[in-house]
């Protein structure tokens, strides 16, 4: 038996030990999950109303341990198959002999020895695998260095608890064990990086969690991995005092949601909030109001580009409209500065300086209308303790009256008359201090403000005159003009931009503030490119935190009508201490299919742009395939289905440039496909696993699929940005195959662009 030999042996053996190890504790766990369970229903039968401190705990610290076993099982099931991917041997500095480390998607020690088992890959010492070389070594842990010596790294490919390949790993062995990996089927693909994570990605995902993260990705650079990745490190790092529920990631749309949510559970970060901006708007702003989504709005300029719409959204989404908003949040709030005495009778309770300094100093933690109801309880207070002290002391001026006409007027019909006089004027005086002391309260109340934030938005953008006053200084009167129109159509539809989302919460966190609910402790952002100035800037100051984690390609800006253009703004304005990445390497697509790609996007070439580099991987050229019918085209999409489906190739998708068209060829695919399942996505659906599926290339962006079929007939894509941008999306998203179908009449840029000898 040779050394390599003797090497697979042991490591076969090692895992065999380390599945039967985990077997045995599964057993232990879930016998324990039984006691604790048994523990709570006695607890609950022994339960004495009298005396139940006892019993509670008993309860409470069952079922706490019950949850925590229940957590500990689920991550045992999911390490039983594939309990470790990757081998070091670390000597420390000093050491005689090397550390054995196993590196898993959890840790595992053993009971007794308390010897790690499994290393978790998010640990300090982990990093060496993915960053450090063979020879010397250094990580730092708890805030000291470790050095020593890296003498070994070793891959595992692991399936069902059995070893199916090994390697040993130098510069060399990494990237081809990269490409083999890259190789692999789209389904398996986002589950498996934590075994392949390279060094430029694990330098993201471990990166200085207290500063916010902005990251410039090409396509296939693995941004939403690094995002979940990050999360799940981010979780890892401060897991003693942090709640992964106080975590959010904001995706483009419920179909990207459903894309990645089978690994969240793998990663450990299931339980962080996974939603999109509008639902995350309309769970502060309440559901009364609906929002047309980017994708619905991106279809309509397809079909036919609206200019008004465009540079409207735009103008809505800038830096130039949050200054109006501050602008006008400014005189709103000056509005609503106290600006009378509150008085009983002819005696002030509280002075108008009183109230104005209590809302301009003492409470400005506190937003505008949440200081004026805290003045509210202040006032309350205030007439609880001073009005009946002045209503004593009136009532006392009246009684010393009384007394002083009793003692000075001798006559006593004059006396009597007097007396009744005065008395009756102080019971009349009284009186109306009591009713008035009632009133102070709730007078004070009918003063503050009635409108809400839709009222408050609604006159900015729908009343010409207050339009006039906080636009004017950056659009002209028929901008003007044009935008009330709009505006005022939308607030009738209750059906509004997307962009008048950002503006309502915008107005919302500043004027009446956020449920601390709804602030989030970190947050990330995938596919920010698409992100207005504004929505960034609303996100920022309503979570109240700068721990983002922001990750977008330029050159897949398709909404960049009315998004950001560089990150250079949002680094100055937004997140000024941001540390900013910029990843230049594409793992997803082949050589051949990304120079094809970089070609299409430097048809609509803009600052700073950043063209992917391929990791060295091959495979066929793009083909461009002339297609006169669409009957000849589906003909084309099936044969190409059943041609590649014997080269173990598993998923397939069909993009088309619009919505329409993408209905129109699933219903062809239909009829002509028999057996196969033919399914179309749109924003709303569940990520589908038919054997073919078909969207328009605006819901495609952060898919990727195994074989990719791009099809235009009557909807060519044409050169001018937009359509380069949906264009180059498209393209990237395949694996391994693109084949390019399109219409000899109606070509647009695909035929000097991708076909086939060009």
């Amino acid at each position: 038996m040779n050394h390599t030999e003797r090497s697979r042996r042991k490591e076969e053996e090692r895992l065999a030990e380390t599945v039967a190890y985990i077997e045995d504790v599964l057993d232990a766990a879930e016998q324990s999950r039984i006691e604790y369970k048994q523990h709570i229903k006695q607890a609950l039968i022994d339960l004495d109303h009298l005396d139940s401190s006892n019993s509670y705990v008993n309860i409470l610290a069952n079922a706490n341990l019950l949850d925590t076993t229940g957590n500990k099982l689920h991550q045992l099931r999911s390490l039983k198959e594939k309990p470790y991917f990757a081998r070091m041997d670390y000597k420390p500095r000093g050491h005689e002999t090397a550390d054995v480390l196993y590196i898993g998607k959890t840790s595992l020690s053993d009971r007794e020895s308390h010897e790690p088992v499994i290393v978790d890959w998010r640990s300090p010492i982990a990093n060496l695998y993915y960053e450090g070389q063979l020879g010397d070594v250094s990580y730092e842990a708890n805030g000291y260095m470790y050095e020593g010596e890296l003498q070994l790294k070793r891959q595992f490919q692991i399936e069902k608890r059995t070893l199916l390949d090994m390697r040993d790993i130098d510069l060399t062995a990494r990237d081809q064990i990269l490409q083999e990996s890259l190789t692999t089927s789209a389904d398996n693909r986002l589950k498996d990086i934590v075994s392949t994570i390279q060094a430029e990605q694990n330098q993201v995902i471990r990166a200085e969690m207290n500063r916010p993260m902005i990251v410039q990705g090409v396509a296939g650079s693995g941004k939403t991995t690094i995002a979940l990745h990050r999360m799940a490190y981010y979780i890892y790092q401060f897991a003693e005092d942090f709640d992964p529920s106080e975590l959010m990631i904001l995706a483009p749309n419920h179909l990207f949601l459903d894309y990645v949510s089978e690994v969240l559970p793998e990663l450990g970060v299931d339980q962080v909030t996974q939603t999109t901006f509008i639902a995350y708007a309309t769970s502060i702003l309440g559901n009364e109001l609906r929002f047309v989504s980017k994708d619905q709005r991106l279809q309509i300029l397809i079909d036919g580009p609206d200019h008004h719409e465009q540079w409207i959204a735009s103008f809505k989404g800038s830096k130039a409209m949050k200054c109006a908003l501050d602008r006008y949040i400014g005189d709103v709030v000056s509005d609503w500065l106290p600006d009378e005495d509150i008085r009983l009778d002819r005696y002030t309770l509280m002075s108008r300086d009183e109230l104005r300094t209590l809302f301009v100093e003492e409470y400005t933690y506190l937003p505008p209308y949440q200081r004026l109801s805290k003045i509210k309880e202040v006032l309350k207070m205030t007439v609880k303790q001073k009005a009946d002290l002045l209503i004593r002391e009136v009532e006392e001026i009246y009684d010393n009256k009384i007394d002083q006409v009793r003692n000075r007027i001798k006559d006593t019909e004059d006396r009597r008359k007097r007396v009744v006089r005065l008395w009756d004027k102080r019971e009349a005086h009284l009186e109306k201090m009591k009713l008035e002391k009632k009133r102070i309260v709730p007078d004070f109340t009918k003063q503050l403000p009635r409108k809400k934030t839709v009222s408050l938005v609604k006159d900015l953008l729908t009343k010409k005159e207050v339009s006039k006053t906080y636009f004017g200084d950056d659009l002209s009167e028929d901008n003007i003009s044009q935008l009330v129109t709009r505006q005022r159509k939308l607030f009738k539809t209750k059906e509004l931009d997307l962009e008048d989302a950002a503006i309502l919460l915008y107005v919302e966190q500043a004027l009446f503030g956020t449920d601390q609910e709804k602030k989030y402790k970190n947050i990330f952002i995938d596919e920010a490119q698409d992100y207005s100035y504004l929505e960034l800037f609303v996100l920022r100051k309503v979570s109240q935190t700068s721990l983002f984690t922001i990750l977008g390609d330029l050159s897949q800006g398709i909404h960049g009508y009315r998004a950001i253009s560089d990150w250079n703004q949002v680094i100055e304005d937004i997140f000024p201490n941001a540390n900013y990445k910029i990843l230049k390497k594409s793992y997803r697509t082949t050589v051949e299919i990304m120079e094809k790609a970089n070609c299409v996007i430097q048809l609509a070439p803009y600052k700073g742009m950043v063209l992917a580099e391929p990791v060295v991987r091959h495979d066929k050229e793009p083909e461009g395939i002339l297609c006169d019918t669409q009957k000849e085209a589906m003909n084309t999409i099936l044969d190409i289905y059943y041609r590649l489906t014997t080269q173990h190739y598993q998923s397939f998708a069909v993009i088309t440039k619009t919505g329409h068209e993408a209905e129109l060829i699933a219903d062809s695919l239909r009829k002509q496909a028999n057996s196969l399942t033919v399914e179309l996505l749109d924003e709303h659906a569940n990520y589908s696993h038919a054997d073919l599926v078909v969207l328009p290339s605006y819901l495609s962006k952060g898919l990727e699929f195994d074989v990719v079929m791009i099809y235009t007939d009557q909807e060519p894509f044409k050169e001018n940005s937009l359509d380069v941008k949906l264009l180059y999306v498209s393209m990237t998203r395949a694996l391994h195959r693109l084949f390019v179908l399109y219409n000899q009449e109606n070509p647009g840029i695909i035929q000097h662009s991708v076909a086939k000898g060009e």
